[in-house]
């Protein structure tokens, strides 16, 4: 996780790792589409109802749903014969969704305090329906996870020379444009999960590359696109620039406590793809818990009673 740049023998395995985070990324990393995930998980199946909660327009709200179905993350099944109309539900491909959701929760219950009026909470069976504090763990020794000091990474050599062109579709110049503001749950972790050039970023952070020019190189993104994602992420508090007297070049780019909290919400959403995208790229990563020594098993927990979280066991809440 330093702040060096790779050798050049290390970019097959980054472009790699960018190609498995876009396959995923063109799925599910669309912050209208997010919005309606989470709606559905919290039961939501008319489409009356995803347009009042989430504030869609009709075709924007036909479009994500149709392509969700299309990748079987939702079906359409009916709720009256007569007149025939159909409800939205998540398939278990779906509803596998839930750590990359609880993931996101814990970030924001921890990072953002804005807008607590809005932010999602999840009642957990296990403390008699009291909000529960999703705690990120290794599933092997039980210990809390972080990206900076607990995780290794080990990258095995792949023959891969380019990376799949990116899908058109829901990706804009300015990443101001792809939602209306800050508002609705989850509404900062939306901002960044949402934004498919944003995430190829973090995940180059996290590879080492800090620099705006080798960012540039590995993700092929324009100059103003970049440029626009880094003073977000800078503005967010996920990033910030190098200064004098630090190791490294100055202004280059670092993630914060903030941006190394992120982390977690990407293993989750790789995990998630590794299990459920066929034909997909798998990442060359091998990552391993540091204190245990054993190969990572993300599992999220509650923090109050210290038992597992599973989607059966609990029910998203707004306010």
């Amino acid at each position: 996780m330093g702040t060096t740049e790779p050798s050049s023998e290390d970019d097959i395995a980054i472009n790699a790792i960018l190609a498995a985070v876009r396959q995923a990324a063109d799925v599910v990393c669309d912050r209208w589409t997010l919005a309606l995930l989470l709606q559905a998980m919290m039961g939501v199946s008319r489409s009356g109802e995803f347009r009042q909660r989430t504030g869609m327009a009709s075709r924007q709200l036909s479009q994500r749903l149709k392509a969700l179905e299309a990748q079987e993350i939702v079906v359409r099944m009916p709720y009256s014969r007569r007149p025939l109309r159909y409800g939205t539900h998540l398939t278990t491909m779906g509803e596998a969704l839930f750590d990359v959701f609880i993931c996101m929760l814990a970030w924001e219950q921890k990072y953002c305090t804005e807008n607590q009026e809005r932010k999602v909470r999840v009642s957990h069976k296990g403390c008699n329906n009291a909000f529960a504090t999703p705690e990120l763990v290794c599933g092997t020794c039980e210990q809390p996870l972080a990206a900076h000091n607990v995780v290794k990474l080990k990258a095995q050599r792949l023959e891969f020379e380019r990376l799949p062109v990116k899908v058109a579709s829901y990706r804009r110049t300015t990443q101001s444009s792809s939602a209306g503001g800050d508002v609705g749950p989850l509404a900062e972790g939306f901002a960044i999960l949402g934004d498919k050039w944003t995430i190829e970023i973090l995940v180059i952070l996290f590879m080492g590359v800090d620099n705006f020019v080798g960012i540039q190189r590995h993700t092929g993104i324009s100059s103003n696109v970049l440029t626009d994602r880094l003073t977000n992420l800078l503005s967010r508090g996920v990033l910030r620039q190098a200064t004098e007297g630090e190791q490294g070049r100055i202004g280059s780019y670092r993630l914060t406590r903030k941006g190394f909290g992120f982390y977690p919400i990407l293993l989750a959403i790789q995990a998630w793809a590794d299990a459920w995208l066929p034909g997909r790229l798998h990442s060359p990563l091998k990552l391993e818990h540091q204190p245990c020594a054993r190969p990572l098993a993300l599992e999220v927990r509650c923090a109050t009673c210290l038992e597992p979280i599973a989607a059966a066991q609990c029910q998203f809440e707004i306010g």
